[in-house]
């Protein structure tokens, strides 16, 4: 799991696009889908011979803060 947000130089780099709203090199990338990540992942992949994936939901979890019981995040689309 990544330690850092990806930035939307990285994102154009290995995508060759930028679908950030607020653009800015070190600014985080934005507007992207789960198909979109997933495919970042595989094409990273292939770029470096080390493997990428998204987390899996009990990664994601073990990983996220625990500010309390109660947290909801959402970090996604409801269209997808």
């Amino acid at each position: 799991m990544g330690k850092y947000l990806v930035t939307q130089a990285q994102w154009e780099a290995v995508m060759g696009n930028n679908p950030s709203r607020f653009k800015g090199g070190s600014r985080p990338v934005e507007y992207v889908s789960w198909n979109d990540a997933t495919e970042f992942c595989q094409k990273l992949s292939e770029i470096t011979g080390k493997k990428y994936s998204l987390p899996s939901e009990s990664q994601w979890e073990y990983a996220r803060p625990c500010w309390n019981n109660h947290a909801i995040l959402f970090w996604g689309n409801y269209n997808v």
